[in-house]
């Protein structure tokens, strides 16, 4: 790494070249390759993205620079391509994204990596691998197209909603966020006494799991757990249940008692 390059904030990486883009909007390169002249006019970058020999940059204003390597057209930015705002490069095919959701791709396509397909809308990001191409949607589903060997196209079918994907030589990689689910309940409260409700469920994610009741009781009272009995008195939905267990305490109503006749949800 050149010892001047500082205030770095993205990098990128080709075959034999590393690109670095700077806080000023300037981008430095070093390795080897034609991938490495910058263009002298090239200012207020945003994004870069490299592929095998070439390097792409995209601009403050929504517009795409690209340099080196173009014997497969990897640096013929489509004529007239704007309001870009995210790139991605693969050995040498580049994803554009553009602001209303929709992709446009140039470079090598002997795989069919490049042309997007018809029904690709509402994208919120997008990767590529070496020869194969990924966008993710905004409800969390992805697409992929190109070389499908390896089953490198094929997302899993229990994979939505992804958050983010990533795409390497022959794999592809996503973060899935699966939100956590209830478990449902259901007693039988014994007449005139206090009911303890642990409340339970599970998030696939593994982060800890908090509580909020959603609906209050028709009928009966619930309170906070607090040092084993009643606390504050539960009335207002999207109140978060305060006791670190996830316990409740239900009151039946006077002298009523039997199976479940008032139901909350959380």
């Amino acid at each position: 790494v050149p010892p001047f390059v500082t205030n770095v904030v993205a990098l990128a990486a080709g075959n034999t070249h590393s690109l670095a883009l700077r806080a000023n909007g300037s981008v430095t390169s070093w390795g080897s390759g034609g991938a490495l002249a910058i263009p002298p006019s090239l200012s207020n970058v945003v994004t870069i993205s490299a592929g095998a020999l070439f390097s792409a940059a995209l601009r403050a204003d929504g517009t795409v620079a690209a340099w080196g390597n173009n014997s497969q057209g990897q640096t013929a930015v489509p004529a007239g391509l704007t309001n870009v705002v995210a790139l991605a490069s693969g050995n040498a095919h580049t994803l554009a994204l553009k602001a209303d959701g929709t992709v446009v791709a140039w470079g090598l396509n002997a795989n069919g990596q490049c042309p997007t397909p018809a029904s690709l809308l509402n994208v919120i990001a997008v990767s590529c691998g070496d020869f194969h191409s990924l966008a993710l949607r905004a409800d969390g589903t992805v697409t992929g197209w190109g070389l499908s060997s390896s089953g490198r196209t094929v997302p899993p079918a229990q994979l939505s909603p992804a958050v983010a994907i990533a795409g390497g030589g022959a794999h592809t990689l996503a973060l899935a966020n699966r939100p956590p689910g209830a478990s449902p309940l259901q007693f039988t409260f014994p007449a005139n006494l206090d009911s303890v409700i642990t409340l339970n469920g599970t998030d696939p994610n593994g982060d800890p799991l908090g509580f909020v009741v959603v609906t209050i009781p028709d009928a009966g009272a619930l309170y906070q757990y607090q040092a084993g009995g009643r606390g504050s008195q539960i009335t207002t939905p999207g109140t978060a249940v305060s006791d670190n267990a996830g316990r409740v305490i239900f009151v039946p109503e006077p002298g009523v008692w039997g199976p479940s006749y008032a139901t909350f949800q959380f």
